[in-house]
């Protein structure tokens, strides 16, 4: 039998299309991944677009030690930014959308330092890890529509 390739999601697509606008130089503001707080509601869009399309690659396939190495090795990359632009946010005040925004950022930000914490690789750590990326990503994608 062949290899069946899952389709990808309506969003998946969108983020493929924004990633191509993105490395053509016309990409919309919100999404040129600029976390430098010059505008909250920009910097919180970027940062919730670029972890939903890392969170649905790292779901699209089983959770094994390999991939859950490598789901730390993006996590690890990822968090120092997420923590930089939340305490920004807070700095700010955010407010409205951004204030819930904000309230996912951070709930989604301790799950991911779990998972990165965690130095185990056995089944339960997996499970764990699957768990708190899928468990966040409807989260994410409906503050990414609040914004």
């Amino acid at each position: 039998m062949g290899n069946i390739i899952p389709q990808p999601s309506r969003l998946v697509g969108w983020l493929f299309a924004l990633a191509a606008l993105i490395a053509s130089g016309h990409a919309p503001a919100f999404a040129q991944h600029n976390t430098d707080l010059g505008d909250p509601a920009a910097s919180a869009a970027a940062i919730l677009v670029k972890e939903i399309a890392r969170d649905e690659e790292i779901l699209s396939a089983p959770m094994n030690m390999a991939r859950l190495r490598q789901t730390r090795e993006k996590l690890g990359r990822d968090l120092p930014e997420k923590q930089k632009v939340i305490a920004g946010l807070k700095d700010m005040g955010a407010s409205g959308s951004l204030a819930e925004a904000l309230k996912v950022l951070e709930e989604t930000y301790a799950a991911e330092k779990m998972v990165f914490d965690d130095i185990r690789i056995s089944d339960p750590a997996q499970i764990r890890a699957a768990r708190a990326l899928r468990e966040g990503l409807p989260r994410k994608k409906e503050a990414l529509r609040a914004l």
